[in-house]
């Protein structure tokens, strides 16, 4: 059986919850606002901008100064770390995200290899780092590639087009 005001229970991955109730109307309505005043900036990384631009407080992924984190999210980091067992002060960053109307949240086709790629890289080194890597890597850019999925497209015979002939009348 569903949730109230739910036909079906949300699904969410594994290691997530859902909390439909999390935030009341008004506090959404009072963080809507607020974070329509927010100065947004494009974001890159590894030297591509990203389609979204982003407003980050307290910390950033560098060593940027950012402004502090903001009144306005005070009383969301503060059910966030309640809701999770955590003191509101260890949480020292928000990134707040913008998405364009019409913005992908994926890459175009033409970039999924890379960025599966990129991820699997940041995976693979992370898991050799911290000693989870079963067999070592010698060249990982190779390492990876070699164990990546390639996907075997069957040849498509396609007809020659067809010109009309004769004409509308």
């Amino acid at each position: 059986m569903g949730q109230p005001g739910f036909l079906f229970t949300p699904t969410v991955p594994e290691g997530f919850h859902y909390r439909a109730d999390f935030l009341t109307a008004a506090e959404e309505d009072h963080l809507a606002a607020a974070l329509e005043r927010i100065p947004f900036a494009d974001f890159e990384m590894r030297g591509v901008v990203a389609r979204r631009r982003v407003a980050f407080f307290g910390h950033s992924y560098g060593h940027d100064v950012v402004p502090p984190v903001p009144e306005f999210l005070l009383p969301l980091r503060a059910a966030v770390a309640m809701w999770a067992g955590i003191e509101p002060a260890a949480y020292v960053m928000a990134l707040v995200n913008e998405y364009r109307p019409g913005a992908s949240l994926l890459p175009p086709m033409s970039d999924l290899r890379i960025v599966a790629a990129t991820v699997a890289m940041a995976v693979a080194r992370t898991a050799e780092a911290q000693g989870l890597a079963r067999n070592p890597m010698t060249n990982p850019i190779n390492d990876v590639y070699n164990r990546m999925w390639k996907p075997d497209y069957p040849t498509l015979d396609i007809l020659p087009a067809v010109q009309a002939t004769g004409s509308a009348g």
